[in-house]
């Protein structure tokens, strides 16, 4: 697939290299029977339809046609949306009949993206693949009644802004196109309520302990505390490591002890600190048991709520923890 892939690109910005092609096609008949319905063939089609072979390249991409009745994932950069959002694209942009009328690809895509099956990788491919089929289509529709909450973005009419309070969003329009349209809403901010524990194939807990290694629920202003998130991945599927970002949101009063780094014996990759969190990144395999733990200072007195740590792979949206929280006293120094 990655040979594909790298000749596609080079067709794109007008290399052609016939006798690679035409040898990765022999070594593909020789190893794989089914390589003609694979995403390989989708890159194929399409650099054939560069080459100015339309017939083989039209041949190769009705082939390839992809069709999942669930969400799969093979692997952090291989999964059925990145798959048909690979082959909308390359559809969309050299061969639009073979999907002209196939609202089916589109309410695929969609259907991954509302469910949460996505990442930053597949994400991308998504929306290559919407606009690849919708260059020809109209300007997209502009705001005309917002309603009440909602502000409309004087320097772009296709954007709005809503307010804290708004807790249900109805999307309309009134001038369809073929495929129809799509939307997105982003949000920032901290929750107002603390999340429920759970544990999605991984599972997180954290503790403060004292200088003597004993847990607490109290410390003092100017006391060193060591945080410590014990990880657990216990699914029983896929056997690949898991490239998994563990967030952890340190307390109001507290501080981070930057210099003090991270402490963790196996899998790291890397690691930052910022003003509010740390963030751990790590390659986790199957049956992986063991604890990281980094230092933060007690600052300012008062009860606190110790927010929960997060563990999600970067990847595979069905690996993901949220972990405990606790109440943590900070006394006046003594």
């Amino acid at each position: 697939k990655d040979s594909a892939f790298a000749l596609y690109l080079l067709a794109r910005v007008g290399t052609v290299n016939s006798r690679a092609l035409n040898i990765l096609e022999e070594i593909l008949n020789k190893i794989d029977d089914s390589w003609q319905s694979s995403l390989t063939a989708s890159y194929i089609g399409a650099t054939y339809i560069l080459y100015k072979n339309e017939r083989k390249g039209y041949e190769l991409l009705k082939s390839s046609k992809p069709s999942y009745v669930k969400y799969l994932f093979w692997g952090d950069f291989y999964d059925s949306l990145t798959n048909i959002s690979r082959y909308v694209y390359l559809t969309g942009r050299h061969a639009k009949d073979i999907i002209a009328n196939d609202r089916g690809f589109i309410n695929k895509i969609l259907e991954k993206i509302n469910g949460g099956y996505y990442n930053s990788f597949s994400s991308a491919f998504a929306l290559a693949a919407l606009y690849g089929i919708g260059s020809d289509d109209k300007e997209l529709p502009v705001y005309n009644d917002a309603g009440n909450g909602i502000t409309v973005d004087n320097s772009n009419k296709n954007k709005a802004v809503f307010s804290n309070d708004i807790t249900n969003i109805k999307v309309s329009y009134n001038e369809p196109n073929r495929l129809g349209y799509y939307y997105y809403v982003t949000t920032s901010g901290f929750d107002k309520n603390i999340p429920e524990k759970t544990s999605n194939s991984i599972e997180i807990t954290k503790k403060f302990l004292d200088k003597n290694g004993k847990e607490i629920k109290e410390g003092f202003q100017g006391d060193e505390v060591t945080v410590v998130l014990n990880i657990n991945r216990n699914d029983s599927g896929n056997s690949y490591n898991v490239m998994t970002a563990i967030t952890d949101l340190v307390p109001g009063g507290t501080e981070i002890l930057t210099k003090s780094g991270v402490n963790v014996s196996r899998y790291y990759e890397s690691h930052e600190f910022r003003e509010d969190r740390a963030i751990i990144y790590l390659n986790i395999p199957k049956h992986y048991t063991d604890s990281i733990s980094y230092k933060i200072k007690l600052l300012s007195s008062g009860t606190f709520t110790v927010p929960p740590s997060y563990a999600e792979s970067l990847y595979n949206r069905d690996i993901n923890a949220t972990g405990n929280s606790f109440t943590f006293k900070i006394n006046e120094a003594q």
